[in-house]
């Protein structure tokens, strides 16, 4: 289980999720791709985990969704 610490910008789920079914929240607000942050993608086109452009605070809460 990756926790936000203020510096990590990347995170890997523990499933690989569907492309386009993800679905992350930062303290509640859902973030969108492409604006807030972008997804790491395995050979079969699944979506494996994500960066963050700036890295969530240690304080935040962060929450993946998506379908597998």
């Amino acid at each position: 289980n990756e926790a936000p610490n203020g510096t990590r910008t990347s995170f890997t789920f523990a499933n690989v999720v569907r492309d386009l079914s993800e679905q992350l929240y930062l303290n509640g607000l859902l973030l969108t791709a492409g604006a807030d942050y972008e997804a790491a993608f395995n050979v079969n086109g699944d979506i494996t985990g994500v960066t963050f452009y700036d890295a969530p605070a240690d304080t935040d809460n962060v929450r993946a969704y998506g379908v597998y």
